[in-house]
């Protein structure tokens, strides 16, 4: 009934998921840059991607699918501005990374040195905990759709 970070086109699912286009525009505006390489896991479902690749408009989405293949592609593009949709795919690249020119979306910690875009996890389960309530009470005409925007960048 709830779905979360991923996008169901089905009226009688409430779904909170992350607004791309405030993150990317959040990193950019963090890492001072015009365009930049978001690096993320594979995932598997397609609306979810389509949003995130609407968002990216120009620039360019890499999907880790080893550790191999995103350290040698992080290591040819050195010296673009990238952000990590995740902290373990930044911590796997940390000893090539700029630090001046390299983001991560995280849910609180993030990595030291390295820019943050904050989309805290306690904030997506509080909105998940609402909608699982607002669907479980049958609140057909409350919002079925949740997105999350960060709230700090550093």
């Amino acid at each position: 009934i709830v779905a979360v970070d991923m996008i169901v086109e089905d009226p009688l699912f409430f779904k909170t998921y992350t607004d791309h286009a405030a993150v990317i525009d959040a990193a950019k505006q963090l890492l001072q840059a015009d365009s930049l390489i978001y690096l993320a896991c594979p995932c598997r479902n397609a609306p979810y991607l389509d949003d995130l690749r609407r968002a990216l408009r120009e620039d360019i989405l890499f999907l880790a699918e080893d550790p191999v293949q995103l350290y040698h592609f992080v290591a040819g593009h050195a010296d673009r501005a990238m952000l990590f949709g995740d902290e373990l795919l930044a911590a796997m690249c940390l000893p090539i990374l700029d630090k001046t020119k390299t983001a991560v979306l995280c849910g609180g910690g993030g990595i030291p040195n390295v820019g943050r875009i904050v989309l805290p996890t306690a904030e997506k389960a509080r909105r998940a905990v609402g909608l699982l309530q607002d669907a479980i009470g049958r609140e057909e005409t409350k919002p079925h759709t949740c997105l999350l925007r960060p709230i700090t960048s550093e």
